[in-house]
């Protein structure tokens, strides 16, 4: 109906006018929780992190499961999602102390600086010596051969992003020791279709609509500031969403 408030997910939108699939525009619910900018900030990234970790790899309850860039957009909701949606116990893998303390309030019960400590030494510390259920990897080609390394038997690897560069090709056999399992997964693969988006959508906004999400750090630029806002992506100087005003 004209006056509601709608997201949606795709392409187009450096724009102050686009043109939708009606099967990716959500209608949001009316929830004093879900302000200004947090549903653009969430959809593409809370939908990512929502379906891979019921489709990629269906995380349960009380799992250890490992975050490679837990500061990020996706990371940081992947981070409240597993622990908060299902209870799963995460570790989370940032490069500064400011990030790692944004990842511990998103619910990363652990924390590691990869730039300075041993992820993998302080990882089979905390489980145990088992290794992780999972790993959901934002990083790529860095940080690919160190979750191998953490991953427990019959573990799932999860690559998420690639934002230190493509995951380089690798002996198959090294997934044979502890029948590893490796997923470069699409989230427009779980919301093909509008019933799809609709379901993950409306978990997700049931999801903010209980939790909020004050603490995924939002910043905004106006339209005609697009080139700062893909310097500071290029740079690696932000930490959750960055929006743009039109």
């Amino acid at each position: 109906m004209p006056g509601d408030k709608v997201v949606w997910i795709g392409s187009g939108a450096y724009a102050e006018y686009s043109t939708c699939s009606i099967s990716k525009i959500f209608r949001l619910p009316k929830s004093d929780t879900i302000g200004e900018g947090v549903a653009a900030a969430s959809i593409a990234q809370g939908i990512t992190a929502l379906s891979f970790i019921e489709r990629a790899y269906a995380v349960r309850k009380g799992e250890w499961i490992l975050v490679q860039g837990a500061s990020g957009g996706v990371g940081l909701w992947l981070c409240q999602l597993l622990s908060k949606l299902i209870g799963a116990r995460v570790i989370g893998t940032a490069g500064s102390e400011e990030k790692m303390e944004l990842a511990r309030k998103n619910g990363a019960e652990v924390v590691v600086n990869y730039k300075t400590d041993n992820v993998v030494k302080k990882v089979m510390e905390v489980t145990g010596g088992e290794g992780v259920r999972a790993v959901f990897d934002n990083a790529g080609k860095a940080t690919f051969e160190v979750g191998l390394q953490v991953l427990g038997r019959d573990g799932s690897m999860v690559v998420v992003g690639n934002a230190s560069g493509n995951v380089e090709p690798f002996d198959i056999g090294k997934l044979a020791g502890k029948n590893l399992r490796v997923m470069k997964p699409s989230v427009f693969g779980y919301i093909g279709t509008r019933e799809e988006f609709g379901f993950y959508a409306g978990r997700l906004f049931d999801f903010i609509a209980k939790n909020g999400v004050e603490e995924i750090p939002r910043k905004v630029f106006l339209l005609e500031e697009v080139r700062k806002a893909h310097v500071e992506l290029e740079e690696r100087k932000s930490a959750g969403k960055l929006l743009l005003k039109v």
